[in-house]
């Protein structure tokens, strides 16, 4: 019979390298170096909204004919590790609707509008 000491370890280490092959892949993605990332909705923003403490907020860099669009703010995961996270103001795609806790596609680098992820992406 295994100690619960060792099973909390095989535990452990089982969940760890799980992460760790899920990042191998994603990085690898073609996608992934042209800066989509995944990202969980934080919160639904309309373009005149103030929102502070943000990495990035893209709609600073949209055209003013662009302005009524609908924005998320989205929290993605940097650095190789799940729990240190940016978040960043993005547009969603015209016609697209999310929710808060949402998982999405956004750009990074390009400000682009995010996009609905892939219900298998995790």
């Amino acid at each position: 019979m295994m100690s619960k000491l060792t099973r909390s370890s095989a535990v452990l280490m089982s969940a760890s390298l799980l992460s760790a092959g899920c990042g191998a892949t994603t990085a690898e993605h073609p996608a992934y170096k042209d800066g989509w990332r995944h990202a969980r909705v934080e919160a639904l923003v309309a373009s005149p909204t103030p929102v502070h403490h943000v990495y990035k907020d893209c709609r600073s860099s949209q055209n003013e004919h662009t302005l009524a669009q609908h924005y998320v703010v989205a929290s993605y995961a940097f650095g190789g590790s799940p729990t240190l996270r940016h978040t960043m103001v993005v547009p969603l795609s015209a016609g697209m609707s999310t929710a808060v806790g949402q998982l999405i596609h956004i750009n990074i680098e390009h400000c682009a509008q995010a996009l609905p992820a892939d219900p298998t992406d995790h």
